[in-house]
């Protein structure tokens, strides 16, 4: 996915420059190097080349920072999306002649389906064929905890996600205890805009009466070459930092208990959750870890 090989050359995505990924292209002679990109562009993964037409087609985090879209970029350096921004789009596949392509889509609201659709600039208006949908006709989104995305900017100008799930039958003017779901590896992130099907175990917290959140750092890549450089021999001490201002940012909500907040990792995520045990006690009361 980040290197296509085609009769002219080769196409990858790289951070060399801008701070983010971009795609480039280097012919087999070395004679020609061009950037075909620009823009906040992050996990870069290039479907299909044209080289007849100079499009390029793409998905990457570009319009919002926790989900895929699909993109093309022209020969004029021009990217438009082709599919709808609002959705984390996987499993992009196109027809041979290039007028079509099948993808799965959904968000933290909105069930899986599977369509085909024509090679088109998105459009709200366009009509793509439904070929599966997880949701089915006995679906009622309201019988369901889902998660929803919620933003904060770290005191030097970092904008995080979350995604927060409330207990059932929430009333703000109530306190509630949080559990907190970290990881915090290098461009690795657990906060991800898309369909996560209802199960015991994700509907526990909250009818529990207990508000669960998944967080991630800078380091996660959702700031690009940003977030991550600042790791550079220095790892867990901004991710220790970030998650203690989550940690404040949720102490300020009127309905958060500030005394019970609860935080839980696996392996790197194990690490930070002892981390933030030792060095935060202030801020997080409970800790469960697997693999530090």
């Amino acid at each position: 996915d980040g290197v296509v090989f085609t009769d002219r050359g080769l196409y990858m995505a790289r951070e060399f420059e801008t701070g983010w990924q971009q795609i480039y292209f280097l012919s087999y002679d070395g004679q020609t190097f061009r950037r075909l990109t620009d823009g906040p562009n992050w996990d870069v993964a290039i479907v299909r080349v044209d080289e007849n037409k100079g499009d390029v087609f793409f998905t990457a985090k570009r319009d919002a920072v926790a989900k895929h879209t699909l993109y093309k970029v022209d020969k004029k350096g021009l990217i438009s999306p082709l599919t709808d921004p609002q959705y984390e789009v996987t499993g992009v596949s196109f027809s041979p002649d290039g007028k079509y392509f099948v993808a799965s889509y959904s968000n933290l609201s909105n069930p899986v389906k599977v369509a085909v659709f024509q090679n088109k600039a998105f459009s709200p208006k366009q009509s793509v064929k439904i070929v599966a949908d997880m949701k089915g006709p006995d679906y009622d989104e309201k019988k369901y905890a889902l998660g929803q995305l919620m933003y904060m900017t770290t005191s030097d100008g970092f904008r995080l996600p979350s995604i927060i799930v409330y207990p059932k039958d929430f009333d703000a003017s109530k306190k509630y205890p949080v559990h907190v779901d970290i990881y915090g590896g290098p461009d690795t992130p657990l906060v991800r805009d898309r369909w996560v099907a209802p199960s015991a175990s994700n509907q526990w917290y909250s009818e529990n009466g207990i508000i669960q959140i998944t967080i991630d750092p800078r380091a996660a890549g959702h700031n690009g070459r940003a977030g991550l450089d600042m790791i550079y021999r220095q790892l867990t001490v901004w991710e220790v930092m970030d998650f203690c201002e989550w940690a404040s940012a949720l102490q300020a909500l009127a309905f958060v208990d500030g005394e019970k907040i609860g935080v839980e990792g696996f392996s790197f995520g194990g690490t930070m959750t002892s981390m933030l045990l030792m060095q935060a006690p202030d801020k997080f009361h409970r800790e469960h870890k697997s693999l530090p």
